[in-house]
């Protein structure tokens, strides 16, 4: 609904949504950060979030029970929009924004990483390509793959600069996978009941 109304304003005043949206944080800064998990710069921006979430998500969320996965894309949501704006504002004079969902992406897929341990996260034994066949399904291979990407990605971004500046790096990207790595540490995926009768059931 907010990325229709973003959509909605660029129509009626006629403009680009990056330039209703940029306008958005100028005046209004406040709601403007409080909605940023849900606003978007385009529809690729928007279909590309809505895909990676789509993905990761369907192969996550039976790790988690409806709560715990609320507090889950709570605590990625906030810690993530703190993230970006934490690696822009100290850089730059000028006001900062920063919006779209991939911080929760972001987290979700190196959540992934996760799940071919089952809660034995010291087990490096688990990645044999044996015991990684035995132990996963196709789906949630191909999101650990996403997830090593992400990890990948995050840590190249950080290593390569430019250094501190607002180009550094993608601070939602960056805290958003970090609240992923933190929470497979802390409540590693493991075969729940739900798991088992969503994996018998794909089978």
């Amino acid at each position: 609904m907010v990325f229709l109304g973003q959509e909605i304003a660029a129509v009626v005043l006629q403009a680009s949504i990056i330039g209703v949206t940029s306008y958005f944080f100028l005046e209004y800064p406040v709601p403007a950060w409080l909605l940023s998990f849900f606003l978007h710069k385009g529809i690729l921006h928007f279909l590309a979030n809505i895909a990676l979430i789509g993905i990761i998500g369907r192969v996550v969320e039976q790790y988690f029970s409806t709560g715990a996965y609320l507090q889950f894309i709570a605590v990625a949501a906030v810690f993530s929009g703190i993230g970006a704006f934490l690696f822009r504002a100290p850089f730059t004079p000028k006001p900062v924004a920063a919006y779209g969902a991939s911080g929760f992406g972001y987290a979700l897929a190196t959540y992934s990483f996760y799940l071919p341990f089952k809660g034995d996260v010291s087990s490096l034994n688990s990645l044999k390509p044996e015991n990684l066949r035995s132990n996963t399904t196709p789906a949630e291979r191909f999101v650990f793959l996403l997830g090593v990407s992400a990890i990948i990605q995050i840590t190249y971004n950080l290593a390569t600069g430019p250094y501190f500046t607002v180009e550094w790096t993608n601070g939602a990207h960056l805290i958003g996978g970090l609240v992923g790595l933190a929470i497979g540490w802390t409540y590693p995926p493991t075969m729940s009941e739900r798991a088992r009768r969503i994996r018998l059931t794909s089978t």
